[in-house]
């Protein structure tokens, strides 16, 4: 049966099986072209799952900050309601006061770092893939656009307790001056 085939070889035209070996050829240098781009594609998704889990943890730490914030200040507007000796209270609140502006200071500028990491992780996921709607990459955008809406939330979260913090600080800072 080998013997055949050879036979049936050597009966084609030697242009028509250079033709096949080089359609073969190009087949064999596509494929290989191909295993190249996934293997990229599964290199920039490991490295976006990676930035996945960082600011998962970035937005976990944002949000045990936010907690604590609003820990403190529910105490803090508390006391300045059911003050009655200001002058001996007044330095804890002031205490309060800074250590709560300099949490507030600094979830601020972590949720501004995420926001801007963020951005350039999407900018370079769609500068590097196209965007097609049912795409990995699409998906991956997704999610990232999600973490940015989130983001921007725990932000207007963030100035609006930043806001009742000034609220507070002045009334406490007018029922002093009363006293």
């Amino acid at each position: 049966e080998s013997h055949l085939a050879l036979l049936s070889l050597r009966r084609q035209p030697r242009v028509r099986r250079r033709q096949q070996a080089t359609q073969v050829n190009a087949w064999t240098g596509i494929l290989i072209q191909n295993g190249e781009k996934i293997g990229e594609i599964n290199d920039e998704l490991a490295t976006v799952k990676k930035h996945q889990a960082k600011l998962d943890q970035e937005l976990d730490r944002v949000a045990a900050q936010q907690n604590d914030l609003e820990t403190i200040l529910g105490p803090l507007e508390e006391t300045a309601k059911k003050q009655k000796q200001i002058n001996s209270l007044a330095h804890n609140v002031d205490n309060e006061r800074e250590r709560t502006f300099a949490l507030a200071g600094s979830v601020d500028a972590q949720i501004k770092a995420l926001a801007l990491e963020l951005r350039e992780v999407i900018e370079r996921v769609n500068s590097t893939h196209g965007e097609g709607e049912g795409s990995l990459v699409a998906q991956l955008t997704h999610i990232l656009s999600s973490h940015t809406d989130a983001l921007q939330w725990v932000e207007e979260e963030s100035a609006t307790l930043q806001r009742r913090l000034e609220q507070v600080s002045r009334g406490v800072d007018a029922k002093a001056a009363i006293h």
